[in-house]
């Protein structure tokens, strides 16, 4: 996943597959973490949940199983 500078495009941080599809997706009000909900995924053996990312780095920064796949986020 890439994260695009609003101006220029051009790419500004990223991070690997999770090895899901991204189902929502939403920045802080301050714009240094970004929330990121994914779908589950059979093939990856992966629960949909939502993650926590610094939006710099792309560190993980925590995870959380939803049970039911999100299609909205918002802060």
């Amino acid at each position: 996943m890439l994260g695009l500078d609003p101006v220029t495009l051009a790419p500004r941080w990223g991070w690997p597959d999770a090895g899901s599809r991204v189902s929502a997706l939403a920045v802080s009000p301050l714009g240094d973490r970004v929330y990121v909900a994914l779908a589950a995924s059979s093939a990856h053996d992966v629960p949909a949940s939502i993650q926590l990312r610094d939006a710099f780095s792309g560190r993980l920064l925590g995870s959380w199983e939803s049970g039911l796949e999100v299609v909205a986020l918002e802060t």
